[in-house]
Protein backbone atom coordinates (compact mmCIF):
# COMPACT_ATOMS: atom_id res chain seq x y z
CA UNK A 1 0.00 0.00 0.00
CA UNK A 2 3.01 2.28 0.42
CA UNK A 3 5.00 2.94 -2.71
CA UNK A 4 8.77 3.04 -2.51
CA UNK A 5 10.43 6.44 -2.36
CA UNK A 6 12.66 7.55 -5.22
CA UNK A 7 16.21 8.77 -4.77
CA UNK A 8 17.18 12.43 -4.65
CA UNK A 9 15.35 13.14 -1.42
CA UNK A 10 15.89 16.89 -1.23
CA UNK A 11 13.59 17.78 -4.18
CA UNK A 12 10.92 15.48 -2.73
CA UNK A 13 11.19 17.15 0.70
CA UNK A 14 10.77 20.58 -0.91
CA UNK A 15 7.64 19.50 -2.80
CA UNK A 16 6.13 17.81 0.24
CA UNK A 17 6.75 20.92 2.34
CA UNK A 18 4.55 22.78 -0.15
CA UNK A 19 1.87 20.10 0.29
CA UNK A 20 1.88 20.77 4.05
CA UNK A 21 2.02 24.57 4.01
CA UNK A 22 0.04 25.56 0.89
CA UNK A 23 -3.21 23.74 0.22
CA UNK A 24 -5.59 24.84 -2.53
CA UNK A 25 -9.40 24.77 -2.57
CA UNK A 26 -11.38 22.24 -4.58
CA UNK A 27 -11.56 23.20 -8.26
CA UNK A 28 -14.77 23.31 -10.25
CA UNK A 29 -15.19 21.25 -13.36
CA UNK A 30 -14.46 22.66 -16.77
CA UNK A 31 -13.03 26.09 -17.48
CA UNK A 32 -9.39 26.88 -18.15
CA UNK A 33 -7.82 24.32 -15.81
CA UNK A 34 -4.15 23.34 -15.78
CA UNK A 35 -4.99 19.64 -15.34
CA UNK A 36 -7.87 17.27 -14.63
CA UNK A 37 -7.89 14.60 -11.90
CA UNK A 38 -10.46 11.86 -12.45
CA UNK A 39 -11.57 8.46 -11.16
CA UNK A 40 -13.02 5.69 -13.30
CA UNK A 41 -16.49 4.14 -13.35
CA UNK A 42 -17.73 0.57 -13.69
CA UNK A 43 -20.20 -2.15 -12.72
CA UNK A 44 -19.91 -4.87 -10.09
CA UNK A 45 -22.10 -7.70 -8.84
CA UNK A 46 -23.37 -7.68 -5.23
CA UNK A 47 -20.57 -9.00 -3.02
CA UNK A 48 -18.01 -8.55 -5.81
CA UNK A 49 -14.88 -6.40 -6.07
CA UNK A 50 -14.01 -3.69 -8.58
CA UNK A 51 -10.83 -1.64 -9.10
CA UNK A 52 -11.03 1.83 -10.66
CA UNK A 53 -8.09 3.98 -11.78
CA UNK A 54 -7.15 7.47 -10.61
CA UNK A 55 -5.87 9.53 -13.56
CA UNK A 56 -4.14 12.92 -13.89
CA UNK A 57 -4.41 14.58 -17.33
CA UNK A 58 -2.19 17.69 -17.63
CA UNK A 59 -3.45 20.47 -19.87
CA UNK A 60 -1.24 23.55 -19.67
CA UNK A 61 1.11 22.76 -16.77
CA UNK A 62 3.09 19.80 -15.44
CA UNK A 63 1.66 18.53 -12.14
CA UNK A 64 4.47 17.70 -9.69
CA UNK A 65 2.54 17.25 -6.43
CA UNK A 66 -1.06 16.34 -5.63
CA UNK A 67 -3.25 15.55 -2.64
CA UNK A 68 -6.55 13.83 -3.42
CA UNK A 69 -9.51 12.67 -1.32
CA UNK A 70 -11.74 9.97 -2.82
CA UNK A 71 -15.27 10.24 -1.33
CA UNK A 72 -17.63 7.25 -1.73
CA UNK A 73 -21.00 5.96 -0.45
CA UNK A 74 -20.10 3.71 2.49
CA UNK A 75 -23.63 2.28 2.48
CA UNK A 76 -23.01 0.70 -0.92
CA UNK A 77 -19.22 0.29 -1.11
CA UNK A 78 -16.38 -0.76 1.18
CA UNK A 79 -12.85 0.39 0.31
CA UNK A 80 -10.49 -2.60 0.57
CA UNK A 81 -7.27 -1.49 -1.13
CA UNK A 82 -5.55 1.50 -2.73
CA UNK A 83 -2.23 1.98 -4.50
CA UNK A 84 -0.23 4.88 -5.92
CA UNK A 85 1.99 3.99 -8.87
CA UNK A 86 3.94 7.19 -9.58
CA UNK A 87 6.50 9.17 -7.63
CA UNK A 88 6.96 9.26 -3.88
CA UNK A 89 3.52 8.55 -2.49
CA UNK A 90 1.27 7.30 0.29
CA UNK A 91 -2.32 6.08 0.40
CA UNK A 92 -4.44 6.29 3.58
CA UNK A 93 -7.27 3.78 3.14
CA UNK A 94 -8.94 4.79 6.43
CA UNK A 95 -8.71 8.59 6.21
CA UNK A 96 -12.36 8.72 7.31
CA UNK A 97 -15.42 6.47 7.25
CA UNK A 98 -16.18 7.24 3.60
CA UNK A 99 -12.96 8.81 2.29
CA UNK A 100 -9.54 7.68 1.06
CA UNK A 101 -6.57 10.07 0.86
CA UNK A 102 -3.79 9.83 -1.73
CA UNK A 103 -0.72 12.09 -1.70
CA UNK A 104 2.03 11.93 -4.29
CA UNK A 105 4.98 13.89 -5.71
CA UNK A 106 7.26 13.31 -8.69
CA UNK A 107 10.01 15.89 -9.26
CA UNK A 108 11.55 13.87 -12.11
CA UNK A 109 8.84 13.44 -14.76
CA UNK A 110 5.73 14.96 -13.19
CA UNK A 111 2.45 13.15 -12.57
CA UNK A 112 0.54 12.07 -15.68
CA UNK A 113 -1.76 9.24 -16.76
CA UNK A 114 -2.85 6.53 -14.33
CA UNK A 115 -1.28 7.49 -11.00
CA UNK A 116 -3.06 4.97 -8.76
CA UNK A 117 -6.12 2.83 -8.19
CA UNK A 118 -8.77 2.08 -5.57
CA UNK A 119 -10.50 -1.28 -4.99
CA UNK A 120 -14.06 -1.42 -3.64
CA UNK A 121 -16.16 -4.33 -2.34
CA UNK A 122 -19.85 -4.02 -3.24
CA UNK A 123 -22.09 -4.26 -0.15
CA UNK A 124 -25.15 -2.65 -1.77
CA UNK A 125 -28.05 -4.49 -3.37
CA UNK A 126 -28.41 -5.00 -7.11
CA UNK A 127 -29.87 -1.97 -8.86
CA UNK A 128 -28.07 0.61 -6.70
CA UNK A 129 -25.46 3.09 -7.92
CA UNK A 130 -22.72 4.68 -5.80
CA UNK A 131 -21.18 8.04 -6.64
CA UNK A 132 -17.39 8.27 -6.27
CA UNK A 133 -16.18 11.87 -5.91
CA UNK A 134 -12.70 13.36 -6.38
CA UNK A 135 -11.76 16.24 -4.05
CA UNK A 136 -8.42 17.96 -4.71
CA UNK A 137 -6.74 19.25 -1.55
CA UNK A 138 -3.39 20.19 -3.12
CA UNK A 139 -2.15 20.48 -6.71
CA UNK A 140 1.18 22.14 -7.49
CA UNK A 141 3.90 22.63 -10.08
CA UNK A 142 7.70 22.24 -9.79
CA UNK A 143 8.04 25.71 -8.23
CA UNK A 144 5.51 24.94 -5.50
CA UNK A 145 2.83 27.19 -6.98
CA UNK A 146 -0.82 26.01 -6.81
CA UNK A 147 -2.39 24.85 -10.07
CA UNK A 148 -6.01 24.95 -11.26
CA UNK A 149 -6.85 21.23 -11.20
CA UNK A 150 -10.38 20.31 -12.26
CA UNK A 151 -12.03 17.02 -11.24
CA UNK A 152 -14.07 14.32 -12.95
CA UNK A 153 -16.13 12.01 -10.72
CA UNK A 154 -17.15 8.40 -11.33
CA UNK A 155 -19.99 5.99 -10.55
CA UNK A 156 -20.08 2.32 -9.62
CA UNK A 157 -23.30 0.48 -10.43
CA UNK A 158 -24.17 -2.68 -8.47
CA UNK A 159 -25.85 -5.07 -10.91
CA UNK A 160 -26.42 -8.79 -11.40
CA UNK A 161 -24.21 -8.73 -14.49
CA UNK A 162 -20.73 -10.24 -14.51
CA UNK A 163 -18.49 -7.82 -12.60
CA UNK A 164 -15.46 -6.22 -14.14
CA UNK A 165 -12.37 -8.37 -13.52
CA UNK A 166 -10.08 -7.18 -10.76
CA UNK A 167 -6.31 -7.51 -11.09
CA UNK A 168 -4.69 -10.28 -9.05
CA UNK A 169 -2.78 -8.65 -6.19
CA UNK A 170 0.93 -9.38 -6.02
CA UNK A 171 1.80 -11.14 -2.74
CA UNK A 172 4.04 -9.10 -0.51
CA UNK A 173 7.26 -10.78 0.70
CA UNK A 174 7.33 -11.72 4.36
CA UNK A 175 9.82 -9.43 6.12
CA UNK A 176 12.75 -11.12 7.84
CA UNK A 177 12.90 -10.34 11.53
CA UNK A 178 16.28 -9.06 12.67
CA UNK A 179 17.15 -9.74 16.32
CA UNK A 180 17.68 -6.67 18.42
CA UNK A 181 21.31 -6.12 19.50
CA UNK A 182 22.14 -6.59 23.16
CA UNK A 183 22.71 -3.28 24.91
CA UNK A 184 26.30 -2.72 26.05
CA UNK A 185 26.70 -1.18 29.55
CA UNK A 186 28.02 2.34 29.33
CA UNK A 187 29.66 4.72 31.74
CA UNK A 188 27.36 6.99 33.77
CA UNK A 189 26.55 10.26 31.98
CA UNK A 190 28.27 13.48 33.11
CA UNK A 191 26.33 15.88 35.32
CA UNK A 192 23.64 17.79 33.46
CA UNK A 193 24.26 21.49 33.02
CA UNK A 194 21.77 23.77 34.74
CA UNK A 195 22.05 26.48 32.10
CA UNK A 196 18.95 27.34 30.10
CA UNK A 197 18.56 25.13 26.99
CA UNK A 198 18.95 26.69 23.58
CA UNK A 199 17.28 25.51 20.39
CA UNK A 200 19.86 24.29 17.85
CA UNK A 201 19.57 25.68 14.33
CA UNK A 202 17.49 23.44 12.06
CA UNK A 203 17.67 22.76 8.34
CA UNK A 204 14.50 23.54 6.39
CA UNK A 205 12.90 20.17 5.66
CA UNK A 206 14.76 18.35 8.48
CA UNK A 207 11.52 17.08 10.03
CA UNK A 208 13.05 14.75 12.63
CA UNK A 209 15.85 17.22 13.59
CA UNK A 210 18.72 14.79 13.01
CA UNK A 211 20.79 17.38 11.11
CA UNK A 212 20.34 15.86 7.62
CA UNK A 213 17.77 15.70 4.81
CA UNK A 214 16.95 12.14 3.83
CA UNK A 215 14.15 9.70 3.01
CA UNK A 216 13.01 9.62 6.64
CA UNK A 217 12.11 13.33 6.46
CA UNK A 218 10.24 12.81 3.17
CA UNK A 219 8.29 9.85 4.54
CA UNK A 220 7.40 11.75 7.75
CA UNK A 221 6.02 14.68 5.72
CA UNK A 222 4.01 12.36 3.49
CA UNK A 223 2.52 10.57 6.51
CA UNK A 224 1.52 13.97 7.97
CA UNK A 225 -0.16 15.04 4.70
CA UNK A 226 -1.92 11.67 4.39
CA UNK A 227 -3.37 12.05 7.89
CA UNK A 228 -1.23 9.26 9.40
CA UNK A 229 0.52 9.59 12.79
CA UNK A 230 4.15 10.81 12.87
CA UNK A 231 6.84 10.65 15.57
CA UNK A 232 8.79 13.80 16.50
CA UNK A 233 11.23 14.33 19.36
CA UNK A 234 11.68 17.63 21.21
CA UNK A 235 12.73 20.27 20.38
CA UNK A 236 11.45 19.55 16.86
CA UNK A 237 8.67 22.02 15.97
CA UNK A 238 5.27 20.67 14.98
CA UNK A 239 4.98 20.19 11.21
CA UNK A 240 3.45 23.26 9.60
CA UNK A 241 4.16 25.60 12.55
CA UNK A 242 6.94 28.27 12.60
CA UNK A 243 10.15 27.44 14.47
CA UNK A 244 10.99 30.04 17.18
Amino acid sequence: MVSTLKLAVLPVVLVLAVLVLASVPERARGGDSDATISIGSGTVAPGGDITVDVTITPSTKIVVSAGINIIYDSNLLEATDCTVTQGAALCNLTHSENAIRLVMADTFDGLSGVVGSVTFHAIGAAGTTANVQVVVTTCGDAEGSPLECATHNGTIAVTNQTPSPSPTPTPSPTPTQVPEPTATPSAPPPPTSTSAPTHPPLLWGDVNCDGSLNSVDALTLMRHVAGLPVLQVEPCPTIGEPYP
